[in-house]
């Protein structure tokens, strides 16, 4: 078949209709009616899900916890100002009671370190009415002369009678021993002369350093003060304390029980005050006597005053 010059397809190409598997032509009954054609117009479009960018899926992400984190916010909101509340109320609430100090003045180091701070505070504040030092004070193990002071025998009125007596050993090994020396033959006091009121002013001496004893000393179970004798004699006469005697002071500040600043001379203690030392001070006065013992030690003997 010869080639159209004019570029023109042939007319047999033009319009070929397809056959069917029989190489017969279709059917036109085959074809859709025009109602079935206007039945599939007013179907709708088969849409295909168009995919999401990052943003939108973020932003559709945000909306759904959005609601959680706004409860988590507004709990914590809560959780401060509850915080907040609570300071304001510890702020200017009414303050803790705070204890005062037991004293103004404390000794360091340990326990014998401290009994000799102890007697070196107590002994300079004490005066006579020339102004002169009423004692000088020596702190110690329990020892005489050099040998260890292994007891204690403590006599004290029997119950059963005046005229008897019971006695109590007591060990000696936490005890501390205050030796008062009025610097005058035999340690007796150098200027003045003995007195009543005297007497009571070294009581209350010892009583202070007992107390100081008791409340920084804390391994300390007993003191022993020896005290200055008259002048020609011998000294005679002791003070011993136990803790458990000064107990109730102990639990109290120290200016409730004696007078704070400087002591009073003998002359000038007041009633009151007097009255205080005599009822902690009377029943711990004893006269004293040491008997060695078999073990090579000490036993100090302690005997109310009138026996």
């Amino acid at each position: 078949m010869a080639e159209d010059l004019t570029g023109g397809a042939r007319a047999s190409d033009a319009a070929e209709v397809p056959a069917d598997a029989n190489g017969a032509p279709p059917d036109p009954s085959d074809a859709p009616s025009e109602a079935t054609e206007q039945h599939l117009r007013q179907l709708p479009a088969p849409t295909a899900e168009e995919p999401r960018s990052l943003a939108t899926v973020l932003q559709a992400g945000g909306r759904s916890h959005r609601g959680r984190f706004v409860l988590a916010y507004g709990l914590l909101a809560l959780v401060l100002a509850g915080a907040a509340a609570a300071l304001v109320a510890v702020l200017t609430g009414p303050k803790p009671l705070t204890l005062p100090p037991w004293s103004a003045w404390q000794p360091s180091g340990n326990d014998l370190d401290r009994a000799n701070e102890i007697a070196s505070f107590v002994e300079r504040r004490y005066r006579l009415e020339n102004g002169s030092q009423l004692v000088a004070i020596r702190a110690g193990p329990p020892q005489v002369q050099n040998v260890p002071i292994t007891a204690i025998a403590l006599s004290s009125p029997s119950t059963s009678g005046a005229s008897k007596t019971n006695v109590s050993f007591l060990p000696a090994s936490n005890s501390i021993v205050y030796i008062l020396c009025g610097l005058g033959d035999r340690c007796a006091v150098r200027s003045g002369k003995p007195s009543a009121e005297r007497l009571r002013l070294l009581r209350r001496e010892t009583l202070e350093l007992a107390l100081y004893t008791f409340e920084y000393a804390q391994d300390i179970d007993s003191v022993v003060a020896f005290l200055p004798p008259k002048k020609g004699s011998r000294p005679t006469f002791t003070m011993f304390f136990q803790r458990s005697d000064l107990q109730a002071q102990l639990s109290r500040p120290l200016a409730n029980t004696v007078t704070p600043g400087t002591p009073p001379l003998p002359k000038t203690i007041g009633a009151g005050e007097a009255a205080t030392i005599d009822s902690l001070t009377n029943a711990h006065l004893f006269k004293f006597q040491f008997q060695p013992l078999a073990d090579g030690g000490v036993v100090l003997i302690l005997d109310p005053p009138t026996a």
